[in-house]
């Protein structure tokens, strides 16, 4: 068995902002920050890059001279919808791309993720004996629900407020930089989190996950001053 097979899905056809995955950030495609952090992180056998777009695939392909740790997967644009979920996505590469012992799924529109990141993120999943991670940032946020054209706190009581300081009843919030689970167990679950499931904790301002402009302007902005953000 082959250990870690890395799955980068970039789907063309992104609404809120026209070719995101590979709109220039840091001068280079967005999606190269996805793919330089995998490979700075040294785990894996293989990086696909996964994508319904042969104009992705081709400028990936001109800009990482042929690694041979990356490989490159067309798929169809049924499979690559905005209704379609990533799991398509990683049932596809399986197909093509067996005998591992785990997957983990980065998503290009995290681009301030870190290689160190996946680095101890897997060193978690391994001594945790995990089925399954995945990556997140923790709030001491005041959170409030709201349904039916009604609201209400969801995490304490706003008649007996707590001191921020001493705020214990945090929420784990997950942001979608990277997910890691075994491979064999996936093929029973068709799911990217399951049974023995952990999580790993990343620099709240560094768990930007670019859906709009706004999003990517401030990821921008934090990436220019990294240093200043950096635990």
């Amino acid at each position: 068995m082959k250990k870690n097979l890395a799955i980068i899905p970039i789907r063309s056809g992104s609404k809120r902002i026209k070719n995101k995955n590979i709109k220039i950030f840091n001068r280079k495609p967005l999606v190269y920050n996805a793919i330089n952090t995998a490979l700075k992180s040294k785990l894996f056998e293989k990086i696909v890059i996964s994508s319904d777009s042969s104009k992705y695939l081709n400028l990936i392909k001109d800009g990482f001279n042929s690694n041979k740790v990356l490989d490159y997967l067309k798929r169809t644009h049924k499979i690559s919808s905005n209704l379609s979920n990533t799991e398509l996505a990683i049932d596809h590469a399986i197909k093509f791309f067996q005998n591992y012992d785990n997957i983990f799924l980065i998503q290009a529109t995290s681009p301030l993720l870190q290689y160190s990141d996946l680095i101890n993120g897997y060193k978690k999943f391994k001594n945790s004996n995990l089925d399954s991670l995945f990556s997140c940032y923790i709030s001491g946020s005041f959170i409030w629900s709201y349904k039916n054209d009604k609201f209400k706190p969801e995490n304490y009581n706003f008649k007996n407020r707590p001191m921020s300081q001493s705020f214990k009843n945090k929420k784990i919030i997950e942001n979608g930089a990277f997910y890691i689970f075994k491979y064999q167990k996936y093929l029973k679950f068709r799911n990217r989190l399951f049974g023995n499931i952990g999580f790993y904790e990343m620099n709240k301002y560094l768990s930007i996950d670019i859906d709009n402009i706004n999003d990517f302007k401030i990821a921008e902005f934090i990436n220019k001053n990294i240093k200043y953000f950096k635990n």
